[in-house]
């Protein structure tokens, strides 16, 4: 991934409410911000994401408002190569521990974007919960919580056709798969999550070493999280 810092023009970023990290802008910061820089202050560059040549703003939502309230259409910005789900990732894991806290409200929005998405929901309660900076425990309750709306909503459906729905159930073996396969994931994600703190990293990383020894017939690894998964 190739950085660069440069000035931009405001107007020229993609400001897409549906990848800010926090629930809404905070007013008063916002303010605070915009006296600091009337007062010379600098403030870190923003960062955002060339997505097919658009400038896609991750982190500096604030700052960007306050630059524009000021009257200032430029602000110095940290340029990264990646696509939308990029920028979300990084708003989210620069914004929880950067900057104004996460409130409890922002906390529950990260949580259900990862939470949601097929391929973050896969990473396990301990990983997602050094992203948004909470406790692995706040993570299981969230997974917990989603997966059981996801229940009730089929409980909901099948009842609907019980009751007379003239639309059939048409719930295709492809799906049924793959549901079931991100159950299994995410059942392996809290079984390494309990040995890991019952066992430690270290020792953890050595068995599974062990074992990736044995069936692929290689060396000895060091256990990462597969490629794809952060």
């Amino acid at each position: 991934m190739s950085d660069a810092y440069q000035t931009v023009r405001i107007a020229d970023l993609v400001i897409d409410l549906e990848l800010q990290p926090r629930i809404r802008l905070d007013i008063a910061v916002v303010r605070t911000y915009m006296t600091a820089l009337e007062e010379g202050a600098k403030f870190p560059p923003i960062t955002v994401f060339d997505v097919d040549g658009s400038l896609v703003l991750s982190d500096g939502w604030h700052r960007v408002e306050a630059h524009k309230q000021i009257g200032k259409d430029a602000v110095e910005a940290e340029i990264r190569e990646g696509d939308r789900r990029d920028a979300i990732w990084h708003g989210i894991a620069h914004n929880s521990r950067h900057g104004l806290r996460f409130s409890t409200k922002d906390k529950q929005r990260a949580l259900e974007r990862l939470l949601t998405d097929e391929d973050w929901s896969c990473n396990s309660d301990n990983a997602l919960a050094q992203v948004v900076g909470v406790d692995h425990k706040t993570v299981a309750a969230a997974r917990n919580r989603l997966a059981g709306a996801v229940g009730t909503k089929g409980n909901s459906q099948r009842k609907g056709k019980e009751l007379g729905n003239s639309q059939p159930d048409r719930v295709p073996i492809e799906r049924q798969q793959h549901t079931r396969s991100r159950e299994v994931i995410t059942a392996y994600g809290k079984a390494l999550d309990a040995l890991t703190e019952a066992e430690g990293t270290d020792r953890v990383q050595t068995e599974i070493g062990k074992w990736w020894a044995q069936v692929s017939g290689g060396g000895l690894v060091k256990f990462l999280p597969p490629k794809g998964r952060r």
